[in-house]
Order: C-alpha cells, then sequence, then structure tokens
C-alpha cells in the first residue's frame, strides 16, 4: 500500500472562519508528521509501543466546518494505520488501526480588539483494532467521550491570524487531553494556509488485566501539520 498521508485540521479551520451573520463554510487538505509513543496492554501481555510517519501504511481525514454568527460547528473522521515492531511479549510486529470521528459546536463567548475567545462542546467517538502479524490475535476496542475545550486566537494583521487551544474529554477513556497552537496566513479572499503544531494524550481500559480480551492503551501524539484551506 502506496503511504499517504492526508490530514485536516480542526484549529486551523476554527481560527481562519470569519464571524458574520450569514453562513461561512470550509474545508481543507494538508500533510504533516507525527509520533504515538505509550504503553500498551494485550490481554498479559504489556509493553511501550511508538509509531510515527515512517510506519504509516495509510492515513485520512474528512472534516468540514460551518459558521454563522458567534457559532462555528464542526465534523470530522479521520482513520490512521501504522506497523512496526513494537516490544510487546518479544520483538511483535503489531498493526495499528484507528478511526476517530468528531462532532463539536463552538461559540466565541469574548472578543476585544485582536483577541478572540470561544467555548466548544462536542463527541468524539474512537475505534481502535490491533492485530498481531502472522497470527489470528486481534483486539477490537471503541469508545465515546464528551469533549470540552477552549481557544483564543489573536489576529496579527488582517491576513495573518494566531490560534491556540486546548480541550479534555472524558467518559468512554479514563480520561483524554490535547492542546495545539497555529499560524494561519489568509493568502486570498477564500484560500488560507495554516502551519500547526499539536499534542494530544488519551488512556483507555476494557477488560481485567490479564483476561482474554484485556485492552489497556495510554499514549502521547505529536504532530506537526501544514494545511491548506478552501472557504465559501
Amino acid at each position: 500500500m502506496n503511504k499517504t498521508t492526508l490530514f485536516f485540521f480542526a484549529a486551523a479551520l476554527a481560527a481562519s472562519s470569519s464571524i458574520h451573520a450569514e453562513w461561512k463554510y470550509g474545508v481543507g487538505a494538508g500533510v504533516g508528521v507525527f509520533d504515538i509513543d505509550g504503553d500498551l496492554s494485550l490481554s498479559s501481555f504489556s509493553g511501550e509501543i511508538e509509531y510515527d510517519s515512517g510506519d504509516m501504511e495509510s492515513a485520512y481525514v474528512l472534516q468540514a466546518y460551518a459558521a454563522t454568527g458567534k457559532w462555528t460547528f464542526r465534523t470530522s473522521v479521520a482513520s490512521l494505520e501504522v506497523e512496526a515492531n513494537q516490544n510487546i511479549a518479544g520483538d511483535t510486529d503489531l498493526n495499528f488501526e484507528r478511526m476517530v470521528w468528531d462532532l463539536s459546536a463552538a461559540y466565541m463567548g469574548y472578543q476585544s480588539g485582536s483577541w478572540t475567545i470561544a467555548y466548544s462542546i462536542g463527541v468524539r467517538g474512537v475505534s481502535h483494532e490491533v492485530s498481531v502479524n502472522n497470527t489470528s490475535a486481534s483486539f477490537d476496542n471503541d469508545w465515546t467521550d464528551i469533549v470540552v475545550g477552549t481557544s483564543a486566537s489573536y489576529a496579527l494583521n488582517t491576513k495573518w491570524l494566531w490560534n491556540s487551544a486546548i480541550e479534555a474529554g472524558f467518559g468512554g477513556t479514563e480520561g483524554s487531553f490535547g492542546l495545539n497552537t497555529g499560524l494561519t496566513w489568509r493568502f486570498a479572499p477564500q484560500w488560507s494556509v495554516s502551519s500547526v503544531l499539536s499534542w494530544s494524550a488519551a488512556e483507555y481500559e476494557e477488560g481485567n488485566s490479564g483476561s482474554a480480551n484485556y485492552y489497556f492503551y495510554d499514549a502521547n501524539e505529536t504532530k506537526l501539520g501544514f494545511a491548506v484551506l478552501y472557504h465559501f
């Protein structure tokens, strides 16, 4: 399978959407690099995992936003598949697949001069499929979190915007957290380009330790991405 990177960046979409009474929409795509580092337990086997862009088999994200007045609504679907040897019960070739969907609403709660602060709430569904290559061993798990967050944007001038956001999720996970910061350049009326640095962490546990279906995931992920966005 060809290695393809296709990312959409929610922070960049949110930062570059205009606040007007009429509806505004946007879609975008970009490229990026990532690193996933953490702990994984499968049944009675445990160890550390580390995946990066060089281990990627495929990745895609589909995302869109709609904004009106002080409200911005976003939805996205993201898929990632990576494969590499990991230190689980010795040197094990693990294939890791993840699907994430998000649906959220953000409200602009404060605006003064060049500053804008928004608050958001949404739901996030996550599914993991981990399989041990050359065996029949496979672990499938999924969960849903309620996610709340806040973001701050600062207009450097009419074309440049800085945006940072923080979020926390709860419900299906033991806890999930994320933060990002980036710059957006509106180089044309309907086009913008963004650079976004993000960090996220999630902890999830299913079953009892040592049981056949036990699954434990506790990992951090760092991404650096560049996105081009179309607004209409």
